[in-house]
């Protein structure tokens, strides 16, 4: 006859098998499962150029175990152009912003807003009292240059020499050489940027300022394009001397849009011109949302120090951004006469006054 049972030996050791197995389980449980006693999900929104990064950086420090007083941290990074952000949080606001047009409905407010400048911030703040966000502490950092291709900035005596902005609205302006453009200002802030240096030398044509602004305009409104990626494909496509001439010969760029156009190796690379005094860099605030819950805002609190790290600074680097400082991580490689350090905006982006615009523009 058959044995129903097994054998006491092979029992003894099943069951000491399940007492390990299931303490071991027991035990993970109790030092990972539940450590926490509850859960908090954090929504972040950053600008394109850098919204894979942080997200990156979000999903190490959450594999890492984020936690704050007790609750564990989940975060949700999207890619939001600004300009979209702005509208939703416009309307949420009850009001308009010049030139940023109405909000899509599929535009969700954040949370976190990691914009490329502060001047979103300061617009919204200007239109809208009750708008308040806090931290505001830069994350990255891409100065706004003067783009022109290499051919016609040797013209210009670049590197070794650079011009003034008087001397580049007098160009833009009166000469018939160069062909300006801009990326719509009211819509990016590198061009609105370049936008605010350029009516500054304006402003200091004495009695002829009123003209010089308008010739400004009027230049920059031939070459004017809704977005940078319609703005780049208009610098010449070909190293012949009519396709250069033809082409667009100076527009107001982020350093790391330059960097990323000359990375594809185009048959014309892009000069990077620092002229002084510096424009207002990309800044890419932090800022936390208003009305956002205590725990979600140590949350981010939290996250934004792990955005400080060594490691989210060299993410940075390799894609042509630098640190809040102006220093570039590993792997960053500044254009052609660009600084080892770039000038920082110095400040946090909520709760400063708008910057001082040209007449022509408003908030």
């Amino acid at each position: 006859m058959r044995e129903r049972f097994p054998a006491t030996g092979a029992l003894a050791a099943a069951v000491a098998l399940i007492v390990v197995v299931g303490g071991a389980w027991f035990g993970y449980r109790e030092l990972a499962g539940d450590k926490c006693s509850g859960q908090v999900k954090l929504s972040v929104a950053a600008a394109p150029e850098v919204a894979a990064d942080v997200r990156a950086t979000a999903d190490q420090w959450v594999a890492d175990g984020a936690a704050v007083g007790g609750v564990c941290v989940q975060v949700d990074v999207g890619e939001t152009n600004p300009v979209d952000l702005a509208a939703a949080l416009a309307a949420k606001h009850g009001v308009a912003l010049v030139g940023v047009g109405g909000a899509s409905g599929s535009t969700a407010i954040p949370d976190v807003w990691i914009s490329d400048s502060s001047i979103w911030l300061q617009r919204l703040g200007a239109a809208a009292p009750g708008f308040t966000p806090t931290d505001g502490g830069s994350i990255a950092l891409s100065p706004v240059v003067v783009a022109m291709p290499e051919p016609i900035a040797k013209n210009f005596g670049w590197p070794e020499k650079k011009p003034g902005w008087a001397d580049m609205l007098q160009q833009i302006t009166t000469g018939t050489d160069l062909r300006a453009g801009i990326v719509e200002p009211t819509r990016d802030a590198a061009g609105m940027s370049g936008l605010l240096s350029l009516g500054a030398a304006a402003s200091a044509a004495g009695a002829n300022a009123q003209q010089a602004q308008t010739a400004a305009l009027r230049a920059l409104a031939v070459g004017r394009s809704a977005v940078r990626d319609d703005l780049t494909a208009k610098f010449p496509q070909a190293a012949d001397a009519a396709s250069i001439a033809s082409g667009l010969s100076v527009a107001a760029l982020s350093e790391e849009d330059v960097i990323r156009y000359n990375a594809k190796k185009p048959p014309v690379p892009l000069a990077a011109i620092y002229i002084d005094p510096a424009p207002v860099p990309l800044d890419y605030p932090y800022a936390v949302m208003p009305g956002t819950d205590p725990d979600r805002t140590a949350a981010a609190e939290a996250l934004h120090q792990a955005l400080n790290g060594a490691g989210f600074r060299d993410r940075l680097g390799a894609l042509g951004l630098r640190a809040p400082d102006g220093t570039g991580g590993t792997g960053f490689a500044a254009p052609t006469g660009g600084p080892a350090t770039a000038a920082s905006s110095g400040a946090k982006g909520a709760g400063r006054r708008p910057p001082t615009r040209p007449r022509w523009t408003r908030p």
